[in-house]
């Protein structure tokens, strides 16, 4: 109850101004609320609990989620929280499946990961890898933050280039 009520604040309170504004109210106007154990995931992750974030997600791994976007957020918290533990390996199978899955999604996930995979070859120093990676976040259309995804892609071009 008190979920829905702050969700109804933000399309009466709320600001469309920066990305993150415009997925507030993309949500309060979709109507439904995030998978739960996704967002515990992510939450852990961002936290810095990655080896409690891993595990709740290979404990989701025969779920049946309810979209096609919840699978693809499935891979690309996989995907991060991998990176977060240097297992690179791991980290860019999933990558990869997550831009081949969600490159024409509108949620963000597929841009993100080609921008985290940009960043995982730019610290192994394989520039051509990262160039091309950090290219795709650029090739990605109508998805959510895509100014601020686009603009940290083009800093890792001009970074790579000598810019």
């Amino acid at each position: 109850t008190k979920a829905n009520e702050f969700k109804q604040k933000i399309k009466t309170i709320g600001k469309t101004d920066s990305d993150a504004d415009k997925e507030a109210q993309k949500f309060a106007e979709q109507g439904k609320f995030p998978d739960r154990e996704l967002l515990k995931a992510r939450l852990l992750n961002d936290g810095g609990y990655h080896e409690q974030s891993l595990n709740l997600l290979l404990s989701m791994k025969n779920k049946r989620f309810a979209s096609f976007e919840e699978q693809l957020e499935y891979t690309y918290r996989l995907a991060r929280v991998y990176d977060d533990l240097n297992q690179d390996d791991k980290a860019l199978l999933y990558y990869d499946r997550t831009i081949a899955d969600g490159r024409t999604s509108t949620k963000y996930f597929a841009a993100r990961a080609a921008l985290q995979a940009g960043y995982l070859y730019e610290r192994k120093g394989q520039k051509a890898k990262a160039l091309n990676y950090f290219q795709q976040v650029l090739d990605m259309d109508d998805h959510d933050y895509k100014n601020s995804l686009d603009q940290r892609a083009k800093s890792g071009i001009n970074r790579l280039n000598g810019s």
